[in-house]
């Protein structure tokens, strides 16, 4: 039991904080003594900066009231996979409820949560992702006065296994090409030959494609730069071929004239039909890096080609350029005369 006069104590399975501390009353409920210990090391400090009623009227915000602050942030920032965050961080809050206060959110709350999801068995990549979204909003909580302290940095992310990286080969290309709608075979021709992301596809317009250069030029929308994306003939060819439309600026549009959302259950369905396993869309974009790597193409030129921002992401396809690197090797002759040279006599 603690000291008499520390300010906390056992009350069941939790730890009662409840004390004052320069004329202001600090009441907590925690987990742990040693949680205890430091939620009322926090609170004085708080209050020796005068900001502890202030942060406490803050932390009163539910997770559902600040969801939509949240999001309507990230949109604001043009983030380039908002709709998959959005959805993931919504299910999230349906797991937790809506009404959640901010400051209830603790480390053994977010580890039930990868339990429940791991029961499921939903992949720890995936729970991961969904941690990594979460996490940050807890960052933006704290950045913006609502949250004195991320809890979420507590919470280890989940071990995944490092798997090879799934590309296509020729005859599987070919086996989706001959079972896709006319459609979906652009998109991936594309793919297969820029290394663009889905989602960059999917948002291409026709300002973005520039046949005079040459390139295919990408604004990011976080960033404010530009990318260049070197086309090939058959990507000048296949854009070509797809028809304009006056009422949309997008390549790829809907009905409507909007950029479609998703194209999941269609290149599902091409899969299925054309008997290729273990696969989704992203394996188009190592479909390209991995046949560059194959071709003898260097890895900063890979690299490059990817817009990776570091090079260890590039690295993953190093064991692709074995033969490439084995070939400038074996080129190296040190140790051996060359054909009918003799070798030096000893002494």
């Amino acid at each position: 039991m603690p000291k008499k006069g520390k300010g906390y104590r056992r009350r069941g399975a939790k730890w009662r904080i409840d004390t004052s501390y320069r004329g202001t009353r600090i009441r907590e409920l925690c987990a742990t003594e040693e949680m205890a210990e430091k939620e009322l090391r926090k609170a004085q400090t708080l209050i020796d900066e005068g900001r502890y009623l202030e942060m406490r009227k803050r932390s009163k915000a539910t997770l559902g009231q600040f969801l939509v602050r949240y999001l309507g942030w990230c949109k604001t920032e043009g983030q380039k996979a908002f709709k998959d965050k959005s959805w993931r961080l919504k299910a999230m809050v349906r797991f937790f409820g809506k009404d959640l206060l901010l400051s209830d959110i603790d480390p053994p709350l977010l580890e039930g949560y990868k339990a429940a999801r791991l029961s499921k068995q939903i992949k720890p990549a995936t729970v991961n992702r969904d941690m990594c979204n979460f996490k940050h909003l807890l960052t933006k909580a704290v950045e913006w006065g609502v949250l004195a302290e991320n809890v979420g940095t507590k919470v280890k992310l989940l071990k995944v296994q490092n798997q090879s990286l799934r590309y296509l080969s020729g005859e599987e290309l070919k086996s989706l090409l001959a079972a896709a709608s006319r459609y979906l075979k652009s998109l991936i021709i594309l793919a297969v030959n820029t290394g663009l992301r889905r989602g960059e596809l999917l948002a291409l317009k026709w300002t973005d494609v520039n046949f005079r250069t040459g390139y295919i030029e990408l604004l990011d929308q976080k960033n404010g730069q530009m990318s260049y994306v070197p086309m090939n003939d058959e990507v000048k060819a296949t854009l070509r071929k797809i028809p304009h439309r006056f009422d949309s600026p997008y390549i790829f549009s809907k009905g409507n004239g909007k950029a479609p959302v998703d194209i999941k259950s269609h290149f599902s369905k091409a899969l299925k039909q054309s008997g290729i396993p273990h696969c989704n869309f992203h394996s188009l974009r190592h479909t390209f890096a991995s046949h560059l790597c194959m071709s003898g193409v260097d890895l900063l030129t890979v690299r490059e080609l990817m817009r990776h921002k570091s090079y260890a992401m590039t690295l993953r396809y190093s064991h692709l350029s074995q033969q490439h690197t084995k070939k400038a090797v074996a080129a190296l002759s040190f140790f051996h005369s060359k054909k009918g040279q003799q070798s030096e006599s000893s002494g």
